[in-house]
């Protein structure tokens, strides 16, 4: 017989540990800043759209931005399975917020200037991080041979 699954009992076990923590601020920060963007976006959005080929245009961009955002989350959380600074971890997670406001200002169209500030600077926020991040560095220094 299988045990009853506890969630709650779960997700204390993974907050518990640095890497658990890390991706659950993670998660929650994202989730919390698309919804911050859509919202901000409904709110905002202009009465009509002046071009429905440029609504479609807008609406795949976001899609795409949110497969990039999905990648770049999936990619922070993998380098939190492995030792890291909280600073650094820190600003992995803003870097993935800053880009996940993006998506739902650009659905409804408003705000596109803010949309595009927050997902670029989100995007070279991570890849700055990345680069002077030093885990190829650490893992080639452990290998043997």
């Amino acid at each position: 017989m299988l045990p009853a699954l506890n969630h709650a009992e779960s997700l204390r076990r993974l907050a518990s540990e640095p890497a658990g923590a890390y991706r659950v601020a993670l998660a929650a920060s994202a989730l919390m800043a698309l919804t911050a963007g859509i919202l901000a976006g409904a709110v905002l959005a202009p009465a009509a759209t002046a071009d429905p080929g440029l609504a479609t245009l807008l609406r795949f961009m976001a899609l795409v931005k949110g497969a990039i955002i999905a990648i770049a989350a999936a990619l922070a959380a993998w380098r939190f399975g492995f030792a890291i600074p909280p600073k650094l971890a820190i600003g992995y997670t803003a870097a993935v917020a800053l880009m996940a406001l993006s998506p739902g200002l650009i659905w409804f169209q408003s705000s596109l200037v803010v949309a595009s500030a927050a997902f670029h600077s989100g995007l070279l926020l991570g890849l700055a991080l990345a680069a002077g991040d030093g885990l190829a560095k650490q893992r080639n220094q452990t290998k043997p041979g």
